[in-house]
């Protein structure tokens, strides 16, 4: 049955915004200069991070600069979005440029005026759709022609920098209005007192209380992983076959070029990151064959449904002063049983639905749900009228590049360019069709074709979705993603939820460390972790996305008072949480530049890597259909135990299953 007879399909596209923040601050500290009755700062101080306004990526751009220009005879920036995404400069001391990308550069290069240097100035830089101008106190110095829509690229924006280029403005500069709209010479001489519709941003830099000097914080957090001991790199390709692991003698051949004279071992077998048994033993090691051999004394437990067990071996040394391991290895013990058959939807309580303005509404015994029907999203879930989930999940292709994914490379490019060119980082998701229907009163299901293009109209996906809403609370998610043309290798292929700020404490079944800001290196423990989300993000050189914990079965995200959200799932996946959104990262120069986001950004990914040094090629995508499914559910104080979630199997209609 239909429960919304009402409903259509919707044909038209819809974006959300969530990050509308513009965060002024200072690269220095600047006192501001008057001159000639105007003030301002120096060129080369001010940056805007993030800078959504900044992000024009229309047909149409005006940026209009009330400059004092102080005459160099090199280059100078005067003002660059991003990498590649708009510029204002002067190419040298007399001429000055503007540029553009769009599916090319495009550049618009003028003489300069003979009174350009040390007087006030209002220049505009304005692209119609069709050409470059550049205005200079009302009158038109030159056109080029220029059409597509601009590209974007991550990045702040800077008045008097640019983020490669080693050239900085010399002058002063008073005031900054950027339009997605273009403005004609002859509306200029206002434009500073009456904007125009398609003002985006409207800044005067005469009051120093506006800018956020830099930090004195130091970075916490290397920009690279940490790399592992030489007896962590040997264990690491170390593997033991099950007739080992059940019989308690583990054999292995060190390599030749590591000694592991005098160690010893502490173990200990786990399940659900609970420690069922432990001790030690000694690593009988022969330094000439290179030959050790391992008994650790562990009974087997007794297998339940649904659980793994894992026996993990640290490796001491006897007879140092440091207690720590100087390395960890660990297996996966070969028993075990299926998980139990899921409960029956008809024990559950009947879910209650309703919908108005394109929005469902689904209730349950604690819990209620909105989703939006045009983006397929669920837009709000509540336990005992408290909200657990703002937004999402939604689809999500981008990562906040690293320094070396946007920085050039020998052909001129980073990755990160490529990702922007492919449309990650700008892309949405529309329904084409949708399909609701609830076969018992106690569960809903709601299934929705759509399509994830670019700004240019082409198709990156095709997307299938469906929520299962269950009376006990549990919402099953499935989505698959057809890829639809060819992209270069992503960096993150996964879901994106927006979590109330009051879920700070977060627990995960995966691999650690218990460090919110670290991210998991491929010989880290599984375990039960657990960590507050504002407590460990460190102050960054460069910003970019930490934290990452990878081969994760299970996470939830409480408050205070308990109540919560679980999410888990049976094919692993790579959680991140953060207290900055996607875009605040992106477009973020420096970490200190950054303010906490009105909620937390989570991230469950089927897929996350970062580029090496050659990945520049504009191929390694996704060929094949990508299907995640999540299983969500609201947490009471009292659900203490979230691991036994995936120990059952997802409701079922009969016995059968």
């Amino acid at each position: 049955m239909n429960p919304f007879p009402g409903i259509h399909t919707n044909t038209k596209f819809t974006h959300q915004t969530w990050d509308r923040i513009v965060h002024i601050a200072a690269f220095s500290d600047s006192d501001a200069v008057e001159i000639g009755g105007e003030r301002g700062v120096a060129l080369g101080t001010i940056s805007l991070q993030p800078a959504r306004a900044a992000s024009v990526t229309g047909e149409q751009l005006t940026l209009l600069l009330r400059l004092y220009p102080k005459r160099v005879e090199s280059a100078t920036q005067l003002l660059s979005k991003g990498m590649d995404q708009y510029s204002l400069f002067q190419q040298d001391a007399e001429h000055l440029a503007f540029e553009i990308t769009t599916k090319c550069t495009h550049t618009l290069t003028v003489a300069l005026p003979g009174d350009w240097y040390d007087q006030w100035h209002t220049v505009a830089a304005v692209y119609t759709g069709k050409n470059l101008q550049l205005i200079i106190d009302g009158t038109l110095l030159g056109e080029a022609p220029a059409s597509g829509e601009i590209r974007y690229a991550p990045g702040a924006l800077l008045l008097g920098k640019h983020a490669f280029r080693e050239t900085t403005g010399a002058g002063i500069v008073a005031a900054l209005q950027l339009y997605d709209t273009p403005r004609t010479p002859d509306t200029l001489g206002h434009a500073w007192e009456e904007p125009t519709e398609g003002c985006l941003l409207d800044l005067r830099f005469d009051d120093l209380t506006l800018f956020e000097s830099p930090s004195d914080k130091t970075t916490t957090e290397p920009s690279h992983p940490p790399t592992a001991t030489a007896w962590q790199e040997a264990l690491n390709a170390w593997q033991a076959d099950d007739a080992m692991l059940l019989s308690g003698a583990l054999t292995w051949k060190t390599p030749p070029d590591t000694d592991w004279q005098d160690v010893m071992i502490d173990w200990e077998v786990s399940a659900d990151g609970n420690t069922l048994s432990s001790g030690t033993c000694p690593f009988d090691w022969n330094s000439e064959d290179h030959t050790a051999q391992v008994r650790p004394d562990y009974p087997m437990p007794d297998p339940g449904p649904g659980t793994v067990y894992w026996l993990t071996l640290y490796f001491i040394k006897k007879s140092g002063s440091d207690s720590a391991p100087i390395g960890w290895k660990q297996f996966r013990l070969p028993i075990g049983q299926p998980s139990l058959p899921g409960p029956l939807v008809s024990s559950f309580p009947p879910v209650e639905i309703s919908e108005k303005d394109n929005t469902g509404f689904f209730q349950g015994e604690n819990f209620a749900i909105a989703i939006d029907f045009p983006t397929a999203t669920i837009t709000s879930w509540k336990i005992d009228d408290e909200e657990l989930l703002e937004l999402g999940p939604i689809h999500q292709l981008w990562r906040a590049p690293t320094w070396q994914e946007v920085a050039p490379r020998n052909d001129g490019e980073g990755i990160a360019l490529l990702w922007s060119r492919a449309g990650l980082a700008e892309n949405i998701m529309g329904v084409t069709a949708m399909e609701a229907v609830q076969d018992t009163p106690a569960r809903v299901c709601l299934r929705f074709k759509g399509l994830i293009i670019r700004r240019n109209s082409d198709v990156l996906f095709e997307i299938e979705r469906e929520y299962a809403i269950h009376g006990n609370g549990e919402v099953v998610l499935t989505q698959t993603l057809l890829p639809k043309t060819s992209l270069p290798a992503l960096g993150r292929l996964g879901l994106e939820l927006r979590i109330p700020k009051d879920m700070r404490e977060v627990t995960w079944f995966g691999k650690g460390p218990n460090a919110l800001s670290k991210n998991s290196q491929p010989w880290d423990i599984l375990g039960r972790y657990q960590a507050n989300v504002e407590d460990t993000i460190p102050t960054m050189d460069w910003s970019c996305e930490c934290g990452h914990k990878s081969n994760t079965q299970w996470l939830t995200m409480r408050n205070k008072a308990g109540r919560g959200l679980y999410l888990g799932s049976d094919t692993p996946f790579t959680a991140t949480v953060s207290p900055y959104s996607t875009f605040q990262l992106s477009e973020a120069l420096h970490g200190d530049t950054l303010t906490p986001d009105s909620a937390f950004t989570l991230h469950i990914d089927h897929s996350l890597s970062y580029s090496d040094d050659d990945a520049t090629n504009g191929e390694g995508g996704p060929t094949e259909p990508v299907t995640t499914q999540l299983r969500m559910r609201a947490l009471l104080p009292e659900d203490q135990a979230p691991w036994v979630y995936l120990k059952v199997g997802t409701p079922r209609e009969n016995e059968d299953g």
